[in-house]
């Protein structure tokens, strides 16, 4: 302890300042990745920041992100920066946090959807956090074949402002049969509002003209979601 004590007052501290058998990327290389804790981890993507004691910074992100890794995936690219104080640093823990999220996409990607599971297990990741609500439209083929998720809306409070044009312009783009609608609740609440109910209900009726059918409306929150399906609000 006491060699990490005399390295914290030097301008610069590294994991290297460590006895061999404590270093993480030492242990990583003995143990494997598992045996390392959330803070061994971070120390291995962070390594050094010049002028600071790297234990330090990843103390100060466990306490502003409550050691809840899901908080801290989450947070911004500004406040990751302004506790790190290294622009790479910070941009390279956003890296890794963003390959996890497509990571876990592409294991849950499948490619005929079958249950509004499917789609939640999907774009949860990508979805749970965000700051402003998002609106996605699913095209499905007539076999409910996944054709593409594009997003058509970005920054409104509610549904109110979407305009069903948006929706059928992407499913008419990409060759829909079927669709499916999603959005977040940035309360992380995933009831359904009466302007979600609403623009829904408009939708379907001119998906039904149009024969481009909608199957579901989803509503994503912090850890749940609503299907107008599943609640035959359609």
């Amino acid at each position: 302890m006491e060699s990490i004590r005399r390295n914290t007052r030097t301008k610069s501290f590294d994991t290297k300042s460590l006895p061999k058998d404590e270093r993480p990327l030492d242990r990583l290389k003995k143990y494997g990745p598992e045996s390392l804790s959330l803070q061994e981890l971070l120390a291995i993507i962070l390594w050094k920041v010049e002028g600071k004691n790297i234990w330090s910074v990843i103390k100060d992100l466990m306490e502003k992100f409550d050691k809840d890794l899901l908080k801290l995936s989450s947070a911004s690219f500004e406040s990751l920066k302004r506790i790190i104080g290294d622009e790479i640093k910070a941009a390279q823990l956003k890296a890794c946090f963003e390959l996890a999220k497509r990571i876990m996409y592409y294991k849950s990607k499948t490619e005929y959807i079958k249950s509004p599971r499917d789609i939640f297990n999907m774009l949860h990741p990508f979805m749970r956090d965000l700051k402003q609500e998002e609106v996605r439209v699913v095209c499905l083929d007539k076999n409910k074949k996944l054709i593409k998720i594009e997003r058509i809306s970005i920054g409104s409070s509610d549904l109110s402002i979407l305009h069903p044009k948006d929706v059928f312009r992407t499913a008419l783009n990409n060759g829909a049969y079927y669709i499916i609608l999603v959005h977040n609740h940035t309360s992380g609440n995933p009831e359904p509002s009466a302007e979600d109910i609403e623009i829904t209900r408009k939708i379907k009726e001119l998906g039904d003209v149009l024969e481009i059918f909608l199957l579901d409306h989803i509503i994503i929150g912090k850890d749940s979601y609503v299907s107008f399906k599943e609640r035959n609000l359609i």
